[in-house]
């Protein structure tokens, strides 16, 4: 006997479609279920999912986000289903997003894009990451895969978390942590 699992994309039907003892089923956010609805017993939220859906699922088991954060679901999951995050999921991908946002912009790459739009050549000098001085407010699995992908780059990283551990400052710690105006250096290096 197979579980039906609600998902809202066709890559949720694609990633589960091979899987044995699963049936997907496709729907729609914001729109009426599809008949296999009733015997599902997981449920992947797409955006725009809200708690009216839970009432059409009476055999709703598992509710499994694509997201680390779960504070609009605590509250109304039903009795009886387990809540599931995408938690340690994303870090890598998050942290290769804030590294290419920063070397585009310490290397201008906008501005070589629209030279080259152009057909024109505008040469210039950069910055680099070299040297830099970073400081990671979260010590989870997004800030850890960053500072990872950061040390490379010989970027001096500062890690702050919620508490005080080997390699990360506690958020007390924060006002010492960032330098004022006025200040040249700080006590977290």
């Amino acid at each position: 006997m197979a579980i039906t699992v609600l998902v809202p994309d066709d890559e949720g039907m694609t990633a589960l479609r091979e899987v044995d003892g699963v049936r997907p089923v496709r729907y729609e956010p914001g729109q009426p279920l599809p008949e296999e609805a009733a015997d599902a017993e997981v449920l992947v939220p797409g955006f725009g999912v809200t708690e009216k859906i839970l009432s059409d699922l009476p055999k709703l088991r598992l509710i499994q986000l694509r997201s680390a954060g779960a504070e609009e679901w605590i509250d109304i999951v039903p009795p009886g289903v387990l809540l599931s995050t995408c938690r340690g999921a994303h870090g890598g991908s998050t942290a290769e997003w804030a590294m290419a946002t920063l070397l585009a912009l310490y290397r201008d790459l906008s501005d070589f894009a629209d030279a080259q739009a152009q057909g024109t050549w505008r040469p210039h000098g950069t910055d680099t990451l070299q040297d830099k001085r970073a400081l990671i407010i979260g010590a989870g699995d997004v800030g850890r895969q960053l500072e990872r992908r950061m040390r490379p780059f010989d970027v001096r990283v500062t890690m702050v978390g919620m508490t005080a551990r080997q390699g990360v400052h506690g958020v007390d710690e924060l006002p010492t942590c960032c330098p004022t105006p006025t200040s040249s250096c700080c006590s977290c290096r």
